[in-house]
């Protein structure tokens, strides 16, 4: 891995600048500048010390690729600070300015069949496009050079959810990206074939130059599962074997658990909540941008099971673009149509696996009861009770049983 700095951590506006940082998101610029004096007197009332600022304000900071405006962004800190607010200040590009997608649609992302996927989400670019990164770069470059001697600028914010709405991405740049990692990761072309069993299909290549990402090949048409693995898990082959517990307990200076956030919702709700009790097999599933699962028997967790990308059908190939709350939004289904979604999904996992009982959070468990009594399976399932809790909840349980 490439050389890191220690981690540090922010210091806080107080006399020796240590202390719990306390505070969320902070977006000013979407409200009225008269209202900033009385949003900082109640963050004070409510003891805020730290606030996140301009995650998605791009283009607020730019609102024409020749134009910069910072007086906004002065202002707030300046007021923050000097309530004794400390800011964790982002790179801003979470949301992209139309400006930049209409004068270079070629950084939006590519879906499977081919078509642009529109702006106006979070994350609406692509994230191999060498124009974004030039665009990016420069925002960033300006935020450090104004920012970076700040006493108030405590923190950078380097992202926000990353893999919202560009998660996937079939473009020419993506291709290309995936035939380099595909090279580091494998080495030569026959090590690839072998891993991805091409002989099957006439999919065997001759170079790496003949490698293609799994775009769609018609409705009956299965992608080569070990093509699709290595583009799903597009890891940079510097973190392949890194064993991150110990490079984050090192750089923290304090030992650190790691555990996957569906886990740790599941655990939560096995040890505190919907499914405190319950004997067998529960699987928890939180139900939002995708799907996620933990699968826990007899209240031992067996990890990172990922069981919202299982395959339902020859053409729905991956669950969780086919029945997440995400996926219901952007559809605009009904809550029982949805349902009839949902009820493929949870009836393939419970033909698979047969559990004792299903859990469902996420923020859409808040109105369980206009889906899930709809949903036709045999297990019983029940809404999460710790719902937005149960993420952190869980993790330090989880950390406290490996500190024992």
């Amino acid at each position: 891995m490439s050389a890191r700095r220690n981690f540090e951590w922010p210091e806080l506006l107080t006399a020796d600048g240590r202390g719990i940082a306390f505070g969320g998101d902070y977006n000013p610029d979407q409200w009225s500048e008269d209202i900033w004096d009385d949003d900082i007197r109640l963050m004070r009332q409510a003891g805020v010390n730290t606030v996140a600022l301009a995650i998605f304000s791009w283009d607020r900071i730019q609102p024409t690729e020749d134009r910069w405006d910072f007086g906004w962004l002065d202002r707030i800190i300046d007021k923050l600070g000097n309530a004794g607010i400390v800011v964790d200040l982002a790179s801003a590009t979470a949301t992209a300015p139309l400006w930049l997608y209409e004068s270079h649609p070629e950084v939006l992302p590519r879906d499977k069949y081919g078509h642009p996927v529109n702006a106006g989400s979070r994350q609406s670019w692509s994230p191999t496009s060498p124009v974004f990164k030039e665009y990016a770069l420069t925002l960033c470059r300006k935020l450090a050079e104004r920012y970076g001697t700040n006493p108030y600028v405590t923190a950078w914010h380097m992202g926000n959810e990353y893999g919202w709405n560009n998660r996937e991405d079939y473009s020419d740049n993506a291709l290309e990206a995936f035939r380099a990692w595909c090279r580091r990761k494998y080495g030569t072309i026959d090590a690839l074939n072998q891993a991805w069993g091409t002989t099957f299909w006439g999919q065997e290549m001759n170079g790496f130059d003949e490698v293609l990402i799994p775009r769609f090949m018609g409705a009956d048409s299965m992608v080569n599962p070990g093509q699709k693995l290595d583009f799903m898990a597009n890891l940079d082959q510097s973190w392949i074997g890194v064993d991150v517990t110990e490079v984050f307990s090192e750089a923290c200076g304090r030992p650190v658990v790691v555990v996957n956030d569906a886990d740790a919702a599941g655990l939560a709700e096995v040890q505190f909540g919907a499914a405190k009790g319950q004997d067998g097999l529960v699987i928890a599933t939180t139900l939002g941008t995708g799907i996620g699962t933990a699968l826990i028997y007899n209240g031992v967790l067996i990890p990172n099971t990922e069981l919202g990308h299982i395959i339902l059908s020859a053409k729905h190939l991956d669950a969780e673009k086919y029945a997440s709350s995400a996926i219901r939004e952007n559809e605009e289904l009904s809550y029982k149509k949805w349902a009839k979604r949902l009820t493929k999904y949870y009836g393939l996992m419970e033909k698979y696996f047969n559990p004792d009982l299903f859990t469902v959070g996420g923020g859409v468990s808040r109105q369980s009861e206009k889906f899930l009594p709809y949903v036709d399976i045999k297990t019983p399932i029940v809404p999460a009770k710790l719902r937005n809790q149960a993420g952190i909840v869980g993790a330090a349980y989880y950390a406290s049983t490996k500190q024992q």
